[in-house]
């Protein structure tokens, strides 16, 4: 919703949802991007919320390299 806002001009909004973010995502990997956002709420517009949280580092890198042979 953050992303959205932010991305369609709503800047109120996205700043009401990334301090949402903040409380609700404490100790995920989302809130270092809130925290990001929120110094610099330009930084979303080249930025993303893609999966964080269940995937290690690397993991898909076997499926990737298979799907650019």
């Amino acid at each position: 919703m953050a992303l959205a806002a932010q991305r369609t001009g709503r800047q109120e909004e996205a700043a009401l949802y990334v301090d949402k973010m903040l409380t609700l995502l404490q100790g995920t990997p989302y809130e270092a991007t809130a925290r990001q956002w929120k110094a610099d709420p330009a930084a979303a517009a080249s930025s993303n919320l893609t999966c964080k949280a269940c995937h290690e580092p690397g993991r898909l890198a076997p499926s990737l390299a298979r799907l650019n042979k």
